[in-house]
């Protein structure tokens, strides 16, 4: 554990932790998966990671990336479904009116609505390394809205380049994603939570 000044950005010096990391854990495990946001998007130890481990990490939307989405043929684009985030086992509960949605609404606040999701791929090189990673983009069409008018659409592109090649788009995404969870799954072993099942993930994978 090492305390730092709170001002220190998360990544800083990240590098060195990360593959401290890896060496720990390479012993024990079949294989290793990094995970990380984009602040962790460090291209220059890229091509040096990838000969050890996989990784997934988000993407800042950038000119060059978001000009690669657009470019894309329609047919390079799916529908993204997303996994329910709970199953339930018992009897599906009614859901209680949007009270805050109705509210929005009245009061003529401004809202962001997620109308849609698309998800496609394509292959890129990082200015600091030297062979291309798989990047998956997902597309959110978002409809901004005051009242009961819609203002305009907005489409936002969020990235994620990595060196899985045998999931499928919609699962790098949703591998991508649940870093969250393992970020609540720390906080429960820091409260000493028993029972949460993590000891699989904890192994195969390390979040930054």
């Amino acid at each position: 554990m090492v305390n730092r000044p709170g001002n220190v950005p998360s990544h800083d010096g990240s590098v060195k932790w990360i593959d401290r990391a890896i060496e720990m854990v390479e012993p024990y495990a079949k294989g290793i998966c990094i995970r990380g946001d984009t602040d962790f998007s460090l291209t220059g130890n890229f091509d040096r990671w990838s000969e050890r481990v996989d990784f997934v990490f988000g993407k800042d939307a950038h000119a060059v990336l978001i000009k690669h989405a657009e470019e894309l043929p329609l047919e390079a684009w799916k529908a993204l479904e997303r996994k329910p985030k709970y199953t339930v086992k018992t009897e599906e509960r009614q859901k209680p009116e949007n009270r805050k949605e109705q509210i929005v609404k009245e009061r003529e606040y401004k809202n962001i609505r997620l109308e849609s999701e698309r998800v496609a791929e394509f292959e890129y090189q990082p200015g600091k390394c030297k062979q291309r990673y798989r990047v998956v983009v997902v597309e959110k069409n978002l409809s901004v809205e005051k009242g009961e008018r819609v203002l305009f659409d907005d489409i936002r592109y969020f990235f994620y380049i990595t060196t899985l090649r045998d999931r499928t788009a919609e699962e790098v995404v949703d591998l991508a994603n649940g870093r969250c969870d393992q970020e609540n799954v720390i906080e429960q072993l820091k409260n000493e939570a028993q029972g949460c099942g993590c000891r699989d993930s904890i192994s195969r994978f390390y979040d930054f």
